[in-house]
């Protein structure tokens, strides 16, 4: 004779749950994850720790041959109380994926920054791509000092027009090419870290691909802090073509490659895409891809570490929450400003190569380099290890680390026992009440 029940009665009966260890009839019964079950005569529920491939139970200490656990034991709440108090060991899981552990600050950082027309290019809208500046910097005594000086340009004519056609960069004519001649053999880089033998010239990149397979893609390989002020502006500079990531920011392409199979250009498959997924207006997260080809040589060409990014304005803006220009900051931390003309005006762009722009585009590496050692020392003064540079991005970067220092318990782990449905309940009598303050943080008279 079936006893089974009907399907239509089966909804109205309250199954009951036997405790597996203290054999109580409860309503629910709660999974315990860490629970064995040993098959040693009254099957006690305890928990049981494999030992040279015999199981030694805790609570006994007798050995079995064999362990077996059970997913299905089902324990009361007290029983489950009882059980994760009285634990003497936890098991920890390792992590698949182990996380490098990175250095604060890394001992190189490159700095650079480009330069552009001032006017729209007719025939891919953009504004083209005109030369920049670099400087490695090597840290001595906690600050950035000058190691190796550079430019790149370009180089655009050299390659024919069939490069021209995937290239975000200007056509310089020759009177531009000559005013980069004159400059790379008049001038002597600024190097203020001791090297032997010592650096006496320049160095030159005469096109864009060059400059990032010697200088850009080496450092975001060695893990080197790559900083300019407005990364993502320059960053877009030296990319070549873009398209929209899932989180609704950019996939900056860095590089292309000739396909002979195809005869097309297409994004270089042996090199990331930099990923720039806006914040807010001011603010955006930056980070590096992974290669769709991994390649064969590995360690030095390897990507085994990340890219780390820093917009040097964003690091400011999380230390005294404001934002401000680069001459603004220079004159916040009372240091020689940017260009300006003779007649103490600021010198504007003019969107071509001349003397006067590429001293112009030096000063400004030279005064980012600068703020950054200001922002350093500003941001070492917290004192907080477990904090990048490049991972602080507002001031609540600052207040999540100091929580962390001081060892306060998250609220999702202080109420993990506390049941999804009283939280909803808490959930539903919070009120946010929204106040609006048009003038903020300025000094405005009493009456």
């Amino acid at each position: 004779m079936n006893t089974r029940l009907p399907i239509y009665l089966r909804a109205h009966t309250v199954k009951l749950h036997t405790c597996s260890r203290c054999n109580a009839e409860v309503e629910s019964a709660h999974r315990h994850k860490n629970v064995w079950v040993c098959f040693s005569g009254d099957a006690k529920v305890c928990k049981l720790q494999p030992h040279k491939k015999v199981g030694v139970c805790i609570s006994d200490k007798s050995e079995m041959g064999k362990l077996h656990r059970h997913k299905k034991v089902g324990v009361c709440a007290s029983c489950l109380k009882e059980l994760t108090s009285n634990t003497e060991t936890k098991t920890v899981r390792a992590s698949k994926k182990i996380k490098e552990k990175l250095d604060r600050w890394p001992e190189r950082c490159l700095i650079f920054d480009t330069e552009v027309r001032t006017t729209m290019d007719d025939d891919h809208g953009y504004q083209a791509l005109t030369f920049g500046i670099f400087r490695v910097c090597v840290l001595v005594n906690g600050e950035y000092l000058c190691e190796r000086e550079g430019i790149f340009y370009s180089g655009a004519t050299d390659k024919g027009p069939r490069l021209l056609e995937y290239a975000a960069s200007a056509v310089l004519d020759k009177k531009e090419l000559n005013a980069i001649g004159s400059f790379v053999s008049a001038e002597l880089p600024e190097v203020e870290a001791r090297s032997f033998p010592p650096r006496m010239k320049l160095e030159v990149h005469q096109t864009f691909t060059a400059f990032m397979e010697k200088v850009f893609w080496p450092a975001v390989r060695q893990g080197w802090l790559v900083s300019c002020f407005n990364s993502p502006f320059d960053l877009s500079r030296l990319s070549r073509d873009w398209r929209k990531s899932n989180k609704g920011g950019f996939s900056l392409i860095m590089g292309h490659r000739f396909w002979q199979k195809a005869q097309k250009w297409i994004p270089d498959p042996y090199r990331p895409v930099i990923r720039v997924e806006p914040k807010n207006a001011r603010v955006a997260f930056i980070s590096r891809g992974r290669v769709k080809v991994a390649e064969k040589h590995k360690g030095k060409w390897g990507w085994d570490k990340s890219g780390r990014f820093l917009d040097v304005g964003t690091l400011l803006f999380s230390l005294f929450d404001k934002h401000m220009g680069l001459e603004s900051w220079c004159e916040h931390f009372k240091i020689p400003g940017k260009l300006k003309e003779p007649d103490g005006k600021p010198y504007t762009p003019s969107g071509r190569v001349t003397p006067k722009e590429i001293a112009y585009c030096r000063n400004d590496v030279f005064i980012t380099q600068r703020v950054l050692n200001e922002a350093k020392r500003e941001f070492d003064a917290h004192e907080l290890s477990d904090l990048l540079p490049d991972k602080s991005y507002s001031p609540a970067s600052l207040g999540k680390a100091y929580i962390r220092k001081l060892s306060i318990e998250k609220p999702s782990e202080k109420f993990s026992r506390f049941s999804v449905e009283n939280q909803a309940i808490a959930m539903s009598a919070y009120f946010g009440g929204r106040a609006e303050v048009h003038i903020r943080r300025t000094k405005v008279p009493v009456m």
